[in-house]
């Protein structure tokens, strides 16, 4: 179980009578026009914010300022938000472009991988509620707003799951690879259906997560899959909230698919054991091809030229998986990217 006691312990009063008395407008009112009391309001900020934002980030120079900005210019009342930035082992600009954001926490974890950056962000949180995305995200103005009141006072609700829309690709791009992401990749909808959430888009209650220890810090991709399933099985729900909303750049070159695809066989290949797992895995990424086909077969709003340009391209990937799934029986590691 992994170490999630709090870094630098602090104590806040109990807000739970001020918080209860807060005008909900403070939360639920889409256009703004209310404001909470300054007065009850200020208790509240005086103990520490309701909301705790954990954007883990590597190497990503070029998109985290687009996430931090959007982050700013959030309806939910900034302070009653904290934004947690945890760089991983950057070697470009990063980390100097979040340390000169005022009001924003940047950490650094030197164990490889998202989840451990995930989980020391979780030593820090202050808020009793946990939103992460990721740092080539960029959240719509009521994203936080409307993921907190989807959660709040929903004791039933383990994880909610925000909708991801992509972003149209700027320059040239692959049509199949476009098409892929749009019909299946980050389908949040669908994640639910099978008591999984992933983290470009998730809110949750602090202590849901604390309480488990966290995500499994060794994965490489799927920790957010393996985390929230473990929440469902606890009889908790999965709740779909398609007006808390983040926007991510589709991946529009067969060599970005390919390179997540291999990532996500790894996580797939860690969070596996037994004697038979070359088997298993096998059958597990035919059997995620075949519904994927059905899936595009059944597709009514791509063309039938773009359709086979899918199949292909879903050919192509199952192929990787296998080839990945061998290499990883050899004795070879995860990918990180």
């Amino acid at each position: 179980m992994l170490n999630l006691q709090r870094a630098s312990p602090r104590e806040h009063p109990d807000r739970s009578a001020v918080l209860a008395s807060l005008d909900r407008d403070a939360l639920s009112d889409p256009g703004r026009t209310s404001k909470p009391d300054p007065h009850r309001l200020g208790q509240a900020i005086a103990m520490k914010p309701i909301l705790s934002v954990i954007i883990p980030v590597w190497n990503d120079e070029a998109r985290i300022g687009l996430c931090l900005d959007a982050l700013e210019a959030q309806s939910l009342p900034r302070e009653l938000f904290e934004v947690i930035v945890v760089d991983n082992g950057s070697t470009d600009a990063t980390a100097k472009i979040v340390a000169g954001r005022t009001g924003v926490t940047l950490l650094h974890e030197a164990q490889v991988g998202s989840y451990a950056a995930r989980n020391l962000g979780l030593t820090r949180a202050v808020g009793d509620y946990l939103a992460f995305t990721d740092s080539d995200c960029v959240p719509d103005p009521d994203w936080l707003r409307n993921g907190l009141e989807a959660i709040r006072d929903n004791a039933a609700v383990g994880v909610g799951a925000g909708r991801v829309v992509f972003l149209e690709p700027q320059g040239a791009h692959s049509r199949a690879c476009l098409n892929y992401e749009r019909l299946l990749s980050m389908r949040q909808d669908d994640n639910v259906k099978q008591g999984v959430v992933i983290t470009a888009n998730w809110f949750s209650r602090r202590s849901l997560v604390t309480e488990r220890g966290g995500f499994n810090a060794t994965l490489k991709s799927g920790g957010d899959h393996e985390l929230s399933g473990r929440i469902s099985r606890d009889g908790l729900k999965t709740l779909y909230i398609p007006s808390a909303v983040v926007r991510h750049p589709a991946r529009a070159q067969i060599e970005e698919i390919t390179r997540k695809a291999r990532r996500v066989v790894g996580g797939k290949w860690a969070s596996t054991s037994g004697r038979f797992r070359v088997f298993r895995r096998l059958k597990t990424e035919t059997r995620t091809f075949l519904g994927r086909v059905g899936a595009v077969t059944r597709a009514t709003e791509i063309s039938a030229t773009e359709r086979f340009e899918l199949l292909l391209l879903l050919a192509r990937l199952w192929l990787l998986a296998v080839v990945e799934v061998l290499r990883l029986q050899l004795g070879g590691q995860p990918a990180r990217s």
